[in-house]
Formats: structure tokens, sequence, C-alpha cells
């Protein structure tokens, strides 16, 4: 998920980039094709706009290489500006692809967060399994973010939690234990589906959604 929000961002820079030079291409283009015109303002008007210059240069019909020029000129301008709107389309399917990727982001970290929770309130019932486990390379993350988030009345009603477990019968430990890890397990496997769908949308938008 991190990689595909770091890929977005470098993709919607470098189209920013693109946008820009194109547009400062077309403000140069229009200035040239301005000055060319200055010389014939007094027969067609003052204020040609670019669209005008095309239809002055067809209507006219003058002859030489001064015409192909502008012709040429004004042919780029043209491409050029339906390159940038273009651009401009991919700028906001990218903009709208990484605000999908950043929520869905944040809300898996969240997901995270409380899959830590019932993992950490699991692993202290009357077991080892904390002090034996492997520490995960996240884990110092989401246990930070879990503590922060606990104010003194949760703590204060988690200790009550395991003691009163750890008061119940031997057989109802186990059975409780059974229903909290099938628990777990099952918003695990709706934490991976979610991230399958993401990687499937993403997969998606780049074989049909690509412009090359």
């Amino acid at each position: 998920m991190l990689n595909s929000l770091a890929t977005n961002e470098t993709e919607l820079e470098q189209l920013r980039k693109q946008n820009a030079a194109h547009k400062e291409l077309i403000a140069k283009l229009e200035a040239d094709l301005a000055s060319a015109f200055a010389g014939r303002s007094d027969r067609y008007g003052d204020d040609l706009s670019t669209i005008d210059m095309l239809g002055v240069v067809h209507d006219t019909k003058v002859e030489g290489d001064d015409n192909s020029v502008l012709m040429i000129a004004l042919a780029q301008r043209d491409r050029l500006k339906l390159r940038v709107g273009a651009l401009e389309e991919e700028l906001i399917t990218e903009k709208t692809k990484q605000t999908m990727l950043q929520t869905e982001m944040e809300k898996l970290q969240e997901d995270n967060v409380k899959l830590y929770g019932k993992i950490k309130f699991l692993q202290g019932y009357g077991s080892k399994s904390a002090e034996t486990s492997v520490p995960l390379p996240e884990e110092g993350n989401y246990s930070a973010q879990y503590e922060r988030r606990l104010d003194p009345f949760q703590r204060f009603g988690q200790a009550e939690t395991q003691r009163g477990y750890a008061r119940l019968p031997l057989h109802d430990r186990a059975s409780l234990s059974i229903v909290l890890y099938r628990f777990a397990y099952t918003e695990s496997c709706e934490r991976d589906n979610q991230q399958d769908c993401v990687a499937k949308f993403e997969r998606h938008m780049r074989e049909h959604h690509s412009n090359g």
C-alpha cells in the first residue's frame, strides 16, 4: 500500500511538470504568433485572438514561407492544447486514485491497530505466548499507537477483564480463548480481503484507464 501511494505521488509530480511545460510552450507560441501578426493588425483589427489568427491565415490566403510557418505554429499550438487537456484529465484521475489509496491506507492502519489490541488482549490470558512470541517489524509502531489511544478508564477496564478471566474455571477459559481467537482470525481475513480488493482495483485502473 505504501509503495502504491509513493508510485502514485511520483506519477502526479511527473504529470504536473509535463503540464506546466506544455502550458509554458503554448504561451510562448501564442506570444510569437501575436508578434508575427502585429504587422497585419491594421488590416484585421487590433485585438486578434489566437483562434482569429488561424481564420485570417485561411481567409486571406497569404502565400509564401511566412504563412507556412504560422500554420505550423498554430497546428503545434493546438496539439499542445489537446495534450494539456489530456494531462489535466490524467491529473484528476491520479489525484482521485491518490485520495482513495490514502483513505484505504489510513483505514488499514486503523484496523491493524485494533487487531494489535485484540492480539495483545488474547496474549494476556493464561499463557506465556506474549513472552515467547516473535515481535513483528511494525509491532512497535502499532503498540505505540494503541497505547496512546487508551485512556485510564480503558486501562482499568482491561485490567478488570483480565482479572475476571483469571477467576474463570479452566474449561471456561479454554472455551473463551477459542472464541476470541476465532474472532481475531475472522477480523484478519476481512482485512486481507480488503487489501486484495484494493490491489485488484489498482490493476484494473492500470490496464483499462491508462493513457500509455
